[in-house]
Formats: structure tokens, sequence, C-alpha cells
């Protein structure tokens, strides 16, 4: 998946787009803009949904802000560290999907 966007969003759970952004996102998609969406995490710490609910809903909320693409780096929830192994996976993204 290379595909560039304008707007990557990186977050560390399904959901926190929605829950942070999506006004944001749905607006920037109406002026034409590209969207893609990474997360860090499964968010299989949460305690409302298990990750493979959280992953389907993350999916119908992917088409309805019009994101082009979504997926998970697959760190762990509540422990990913800021070392190389996570930051080389994030700067992957980045590079991989050029935002503008």
């Amino acid at each position: 998946m290379s595909e560039v966007v304008d707007i990557l969003c990186i977050t560390a759970h399904p959901d926190d787009v929605e829950i942070s952004m999506a006004g944001t996102l749905l607006h920037h998609v109406a002026l034409g803009r590209s969207v893609g969406l990474v997360e860090l995490t499964a968010g299989e710490l949460g305690t409302r949904g298990t990750p493979e609910l959280r992953r389907e809903e993350a999916e119908v909320a992917r088409a309805v802000l019009g994101a082009r693409f979504r997926y998970q780096l697959g760190l762990a929830d509540g422990f990913f560290r800021s070392d190389k192994e996570s930051l080389l996976k994030v700067v992957t993204s980045i590079r991989r999907h050029r935002p503008r």
C-alpha cells in the first residue's frame, strides 16, 4: 500500500480519529483532499468491544469519513515505547504515504 494522501492521521487506537477529529476530516474530504488513517495499536486493552469488533466499526467509519485506507501498525496497546522498532513503523508509514 503506497497511496499518497494529503492528510495522514496517525493515532493510538481505532476510534481516536472519530472521537477527536472526524468533523475536521469530513471538511477536508469535502474540499477534495485525500485522507489516510493509521493506528499504532488494535486497542486491545479497551473495555468496550473486542479488537475484532473495533476493527469492523473502524472500517465502517473509514467509509463514512471518506478515508482512502485504514490500517494498524501492530504495536501493543498500552505498552508501546519510543524505541527504534516502533519509530521505524511510524516513519515507514509517513514515507509510504507522503502526506502533503
